[in-house]
């Protein structure tokens, strides 16, 4: 595991390549995520790549691209840009693509709503594989957020690796602290299922004062700022599955876009160092 700056997660938005290389080898960072957008085509990102490698770091990985939780032309659209952006990713030698799942829905029931995913992510992480680019999906799992609609939907480990499975393509798991949590999983719950499934980790805390259940998707702490979540035990489990990517920070507080980024960045570092030291 190597720690990662993912400067979106963290509220740390208008640097270019250049000054995120600069702040995450300032504070220690191992690695940073692929800003995609910045390059135009593959030798602008080759260039990028020889950048980070000078730097001593690694790319985390990227955002998938793809409008599939929208309307059918959306997605299509998406999908025929996809191709051009993985040859971009490719290109800069990113090994590892991500996104996220609604853990509800207010149309679509569960069934409906799992044939719709496997149907369009089916396809994504096909062209992904083509680049031998690995695909991570991150259940969400607060039961707060399913309670805001009529359908509740993939929110746990094993829910995510069924579909996973269905999709294909060694298709794998983001896991998130947060989410972990508030599923109700525990350490076992990675060490038995998630071997060679983890693409790729963030880490968080939850709020002091409740309980599982009555946690909110977008208020969350500090890596070990609450000791809400058995951070070690989780850090201890990815360790036991042979993990070697990256961990990010991700929590959402809203006072952290109010800070200066290289005072963000080193509070977001020694999180880090003291999360890894864990376990």
């Amino acid at each position: 595991m190597f720690p990662n700056l993912s400067p979106h997660a963290v509220g740390i938005v208008g640097l270019d390549l250049r000054g995120l290389i600069d702040l995450a080898t300032r504070h220690s960072f191992a690695g940073i995520d692929l800003p995609l957008d910045d390059f135009d085509d593959g030798d602008d990102a080759r260039l990028g790549a020889d950048m980070v490698r000078e730097a001593g770091l690694q790319w985390g990985g990227f955002g998938l691209p793809v409008a599939f939780r929208g309307t059918e032309a959306e997605y299509s659209n998406s999908m025929e840009q996809l191709r051009r952006l993985v040859r971009v990713a490719d290109a800069a030698g990113c090994r590892r693509c991500t996104t996220w799942l609604m853990p509800c829905h207010d149309e679509l029931d569960y069934e409906a709503n799992y044939a719709l995913h496997v149907r369009r992510l089916q396809p994504v992480a096909a062209v992904l594989a083509e680049s031998r680019i690995r695909f991570g999906i991150e259940f969400v799992g607060p039961r707060t957020l399913r309670q805001t609609r009529k359908y509740a939907f993939v929110h746990t480990i094993d829910q995510c690796l069924k579909l996973c499975d269905a999709i294909g393509h060694d298709c794998g798991v983001l896991l998130d602290s947060f989410h972990w949590f508030t599923s109700h999983a525990d350490e076992q719950d990675i060490t038995a299922k998630l071997c060679g499934r983890v693409i790729y980790a963030h880490v968080n805390d939850a709020i002091h004062g409740r309980g599982r259940d009555g946690q909110l998707d977008n208020e969350r702490a500090m890596p070990c700022d609450t000791g809400m979540i058995d951070l070690s035990g989780f850090v201890r489990a990815l360790r036991a599955t042979a993990y070697d990517g990256p961990v990010s920070v991700e929590p959402f507080m809203p006072d952290l876009r109010q800070r200066d980024a290289d005072d963000l960045a080193a509070k977001v570092s020694e999180s880090l160092r003291r999360l890894l030291a864990l376990g």
